[in-house]
């Protein structure tokens, strides 16, 4: 009795890491927001530098991003420097900032 005490205990402990890894891959990250003006744009390395009143913080641009300018998907390319956008993004820890909308925002 005690063995299949033992055992199960141990079975136990063995399925635990796996659903807790498997709990944090299905995590939805928490998205934030960032507004201002476009500093540089780097479309084949999917890199945009972003003024953000006064700081310059750099967006790794996610392969899906969706970039829309008025009522149009545009491509990234099409992001000119001095454009005013609006960024959504997560921090993907040691890949940095990952943006995964970019809105055009000119007057």
């Amino acid at each position: 009795m005690k063995k299949l005490f033992i055992i199960f205990a141990l079975c136990l402990l063995g399925l635990s890491p796996v659903s807790f890894s498997q709990a944090q891959e299905n995590a939805q990250p928490q998205l934030m927001s960032a507004n201002g003006t476009v500093i540089s744009l780097d479309w084949v390395g999917s890199l945009l530098a972003v003024d953000c009143g006064g700081d310059t913080v750099t967006f790794v641009v996610a392969d899906k991003a969706k970039v829309i300018k008025a009522t149009s998907e545009i491509m990234l390319a099409d992001i000119n420097q001095s454009d005013y956008v609006t960024v959504q993004y997560y921090d993907g820890g040691f890949k940095g900032l990952i943006a995964v909308a970019i809105s055009v925002n000119n007057p």
